[in-house]
Parts: C-alpha cells; sequence; structure tokens
C-alpha cells in the first residue's frame, strides 16, 4: 500500500489526489523513504503551494514519530 501512496503523492496529475496520499501517509510508520519524499515535495517551489504545506506538515509529523521511537 505504501507504495502507491509514494506514488500518487510524487506523480498523480489531481492535486487533491497527491493531498490525500499524503495525509494517508502520516497514519502510518515514520519510513525514512517517506519522509525523504515528503521533504522532496515540501522543498519544491513548482509544487501547488497547498500541496507543500501538506507534505512540509505530514513530513514533520513523521519525524517526530521517528524521535520518539528512538
Amino acid at each position: 500500500m505504501r507504495p502507491l501512496l509514494h506514488e500518487l503523492a510524487s506523480h498523480d496529475d489531481n492535486q487533491a489526489v497527491r493531498r490525500l496520499a499524503i495525509f494517508c501517509l502520516n497514519h502510518g510508520s515514520p519510513q525514512r523513504e517517506t519522509i525523504l519524499i515528503l521533504s522532496t515535495i515540501a522543498d519544491d517551489d513548482e509544487q501547488d503551494r497547498e500541496l507543500r504545506g501538506a507534505a512540509r506538515k505530514v513530513g514533520e509529523e513523521l519525524r517526530k514519530k521517528a524521535a520518539v521511537r528512538r
């Protein structure tokens, strides 16, 4: 399921689908690959502002989860 969410979050043409996939990733484990994908989206100035904000927010939440696990 996670690879599909990564694909949708990164490449789907519909911005709403991409945001939904990003928010779904927040409910999973804080895997390094997921955090990197979200960071890439959040830092990409060519992406929609709302999409970047969602990716930034979820990425930060996953980083916090990862820190607690350590």
